[in-house]
């Protein structure tokens, strides 16, 4: 997957924000266009994507509006303009990564 700001800026903030650990354990892809990426939160780094433990499908635009907080993963989610796969518990855990993720962008 060609090097997408968004990805950049949310890898960043998981490799240095120390509160990540709530989130250990999950990996997630972040599926663009039928290409993948993704994130070992465990372990604090990019991955291919190709095995998550969650999967979220959507735009480039969208993924940015999240990183951003510009929306939300349920808001996305009930307009349509995001795709979730994976165990719910977890999904719910990742609205958190992306509160950090616009927290940290404002700062």
């Amino acid at each position: 997957m060609s090097e997408r700001s968004w990805f950049s800026e949310l890898t960043a903030v998981v490799a240095s924000a120390p509160s990540i650990a709530e989130l250990a354990g999950i990996t997630v892809a972040f599926d663009v266009g039928g290409e993948s990426c993704g994130i070992d939160l465990a372990r604090r780094i990019p991955t291919t994507g190709v095995s998550a433990d969650c999967r979220l499908v959507g735009s480039d635009d969208l993924f940015e509006r999240l990183v951003r907080g510009k929306t939300t993963l349920q808001r996305a989610h009930i307009a349509g303009e995001l795709e979730l796969h994976g165990r719910p518990d977890n999904l719910l855990r990742l609205a958190y990564l992306f509160e950090l993720t616009s927290s940290a962008m404002r700062s």
